[in-house]
């Protein structure tokens, strides 16, 4: 019965289809570098996001202005999947209230860009949110 979880498939729970976020539907420009807008929202002009993504090319020692597509695998692997048990210190900016503009480092794991659109994705309230988010999911079927 369909009903029933017994027997389901363990990759899609018996629904027949996946969701996930593709990378090469997240790194949409891999012929442009990260701070040039290889991947949508993550590039100069989101400082929020960037400031990031510049904290983990600080920690793992690459440019930001290299073209995505000619990182290494392994720097590649490390921004779109996180950094695992490493520890990478970050810089954060107070953008509003009595501390706006004061600056502030944080010591912690780098989630990835990929976890952080699948969290973003699951945990967000806003239809333009998860619109935008959805245009980097690939559906494979069982």
């Amino acid at each position: 019965s369909f009903n029933s979880p017994v027997g389901a498939c363990p990759s899609c729970d018996g629904i027949g289809t996946m969701e996930f976020f593709d990378p090469h539907r997240v790194v949409g420009f891999p012929e442009l570098s990260l701070a040039g807008g290889a991947i949508k929202g993550w590039a100069r002009r989101n400082t929020y996001y960037f400031s990031l993504v510049e904290s983990v090319a600080k920690h793992h020692k690459f440019s930001v202005e290299v073209p995505f597509q000619e990182l290494a695998a392994p720097v590649r692997q490390v921004i779109l999947h996180g950094s695992g048990e490493d520890e990478i210190r970050f810089n954060y900016t107070f953008e509003s209230g009595a501390q706006a503009g004061r600056r502030f480092t944080k010591k912690h794991k780098w989630e990835g860009i990929i976890p952080n659109m699948e969290r973003r994705y699951r945990e967000t309230d806003s239809g333009a949110v998860r619109e935008e988010l959805a245009r980097a999911i690939e559906v494979e079927v069982h």
